[in-house]
């Protein structure tokens, strides 16, 4: 015999643990009263109970979620339907833990999930957004899961770093626009229609012929274009951004958005390898981005790749000895690292050129082609021309002049590596210094026959200050340790340069000597 609330009948035995009589229970009630919405709560809240019980029992987890959507509920058991957000997104994790993971359970788990009517925003759908994120961020599925999520559900606290493992990683909300934007790049299969352009990165399968969505990237940049202004602190997202709009063929805005995130980013190889996808007829700008990702301090597997590309490019122009030192560095190696060395490689090692010729060093041939790389960095910073005025080597420290109004210091580490007082460079700061600290962009020696208003040559008769190490050369003071260093004397005729000085206890401009010149 039925009671009168049969519900509560349910859920009594369902909380003394007896779930098998509360689904006989229920299901009897149900089919006496099969419209009963409090007897399709009570029997929803046993099939979930199964499904917790059932979590490493993927066949039967899906079963007991099947069982409850054939219930229709009412959207108004929220409750429930964000403890199934929890309990799914707990199942996702479990099952791409495993190596090699099925795709088909997940699938199907979505399909599920999409007939669920979640509290929105709210914890459990993040949680569920998190699990089918982790499941298909690399996946073909991933635009269809996150369209039907919806990012506008994101809550405040989705939008803050995260802590892993006591670090600081990227919130939820940049990594899902990356994962959207990586997947409109990875493109999709070609097929007959409109709206789809080749797409410039290429799928990893040669026998798939990918092609980018073009109205889907159109569609996403406005998004995109939201998030970074709320978010500047979101580096990546300029990345994909520049990325989108080169793969609908808007270079240069590509471009203009490419350079920010290259500068903050300039010490990672990668980053200059992408530029060649911004200016892919010139391979002269090709070698020069090779040799700037070459320049920097990279673990060599990680160069392997770039260093055959490189390769290519330099054996097509001819450029053999220089092509020779690449092969020999990425063999090498791969052979330490077990690796196979692909065929086109092993194809260029048995040509007779490769016999015939000795390699040469890298850092020799990229020498004067990493300014060509710098400039299109900062092409929109000048180079400014500014005289060494002393030099500490031990913390890496340059201090300089440029005019009278111009003066300072910077680090230079990584940037040059010999450099003395008097000597002439070309720099581009990253904007103003601050209690005459700059920081800067590049640094280069400048040509031989640069001039700056802060250096001057001298002539004439050096007077000495009676009882001094220290004198005159006219207007150019000759400080001792140089006196001394020359075995200058006074009367004596000098040939000198001198710098730009400020004397502090005269409060006034003036000039100093900093080294003697050949006759």
């Amino acid at each position: 015999m039925i009671p009168p609330y049969p519900n509560e009948e349910i859920h009594r035995l369902r909380k003394e643990g007896k779930i098998n009589e509360a689904l006989q229970y229920g299901k009897d009630a149900l089919q006496k009263d099969p419209d009963n919405p409090w007897i399709k709560g009570a029997l929803a809240w046993v099939y979930y109970d199964m499904a917790k019980h059932n979590l490493d029992n993927t066949s039967a987890f899906i079963e007991h979620i099947e069982e409850i959507i054939k219930l229709g509920l009412d959207e108004k058991e929220k409750i429930l339907y964000d403890s199934l957000g929890f309990l799914i997104g707990k199942k996702i994790f479990r099952i791409i833990r495993q190596k090699d993971f099925p795709k088909l359970p997940l699938n199907k788990l979505f399909e599920l999930s999409k007939q669920m009517h979640f509290r929105k925003p709210g914890d459990a759908y993040s949680f569920l957004f998190k699990a089918f994120h982790s499941a298909y961020k690399d996946s073909s599925k991933y635009i269809e899961f996150a369209d039907w999520w919806g990012f506008e559900n994101f809550q405040a606290k989705d939008y803050e770093k995260e802590e892993i493992n006591g670090e600081k990683s990227m919130s939820i909300v940049e990594r899902a626009y990356i994962a959207y934007a990586k997947a409109i790049l990875k493109g999709e299969p070609t097929f007959s229609g409109t709206g789809l352009i080749e797409n410039p990165f290429d799928s990893s399968d040669p026998s798939i012929k990918m092609k980018v969505n073009k109205e889907k990237a159109r569609d996403f940049l406005p998004k995109l274009d939201k998030i970074i202004e709320y978010h500047p602190e979101y580096q990546f997202l300029l990345y994909y951004k520049a990325k989108l709009l080169l793969a609908i063929d808007r270079k240069d805005e590509a471009l203009k958005f490419f350079i920010p995130f290259a500068r903050k980013k300039q010490r990672e190889y990668w980053v200059w390898e992408d530029f060649i996808d911004f200016f892919s007829d010139n391979a002269d700008l090709h070698i020069a981005f090779y040799c700037k990702a070459l320049s920097l301090r990279t673990n060599e597997k990680y160069l392997v790749n770039l260093r055959q590309k490189f390769a290519a490019i330099l054996v097509k122009k001819g450029f053999f000895a220089e092509a020779k030192s690449q092969i020999e560095k990425l063999v090498q190696t791969r052979n330490k690292e077990g690796w196979k060395v692909p065929s086109i490689v092993q194809l260029w090692r048995s040509q007779d050129w490769y016999q015939a010729t000795h390699s040469i060093s890298e850092k020799d041939f990229c020498r004067k082609y990493l300014p060509e790389a710098e400039k299109i960095l900062y092409q929109d910073v000048p180079e400014e021309i500014i005289v060494v005025s002393h030099v500490n080597k031990p913390k890496k420290v340059i201090h300089f002049i440029k005019d009278k109004s111009k003066h300072g210091f910077f680090k230079y580490f990584g940037n040059i590596n010999r450099v003395q007082q008097g000597d002439i460079l070309k720099v581009r700061f990253n904007g103003k210094g601050q209690d005459e600290y700059y920081k800067i962009f590049s640094l280069r020696n400048a040509e031989p026959d640069t001039t700056s208003e802060a250096l001057k040559k001298f002539y004439g008769t050096l007077n000495l200050i009676p009882g001094k190490n220290f004198g005159f050369v006219e207007e150019v003071f000759v400080p001792p340790y140089l006196k001394i260093k020359y075995k200058l004397n006074d009367g004596e005729m000098v040939k000198g340069k001198a710098i730009l000085s400020f004397d502090k206890q005269k409060n006034r401009w003036g000039w100093k000597m900093v080294d003697i010149l050949d006759d």
